[in-house]
């Protein structure tokens, strides 16, 4: 997988685990504002001359 794509996926935690208590989870609407900043930060690295961090 990609960087992008493992970011996209649904993040569950484990429901032992102390993120699962506090009710942490990606639903959609974080996962699009989390690719939306990658991109933007892609965009900028890019603009800046720099070498590209994600794979397509």
């Amino acid at each position: 997988l990609t960087s992008l794509a493992l970011l996209q996926e649904d993040f569950i935690p484990h429901k032992t685990s102390p993120s699962a208590k506090r009710k942490h989870q990606w639903d959609s609407p974080k996962k699009k504002l989390i690719s939306d900043v990658v991109y933007m930060l892609e965009d900028a690295r890019k603009r800046n001359g720099r070498k590209p961090l994600l794979s397509s």
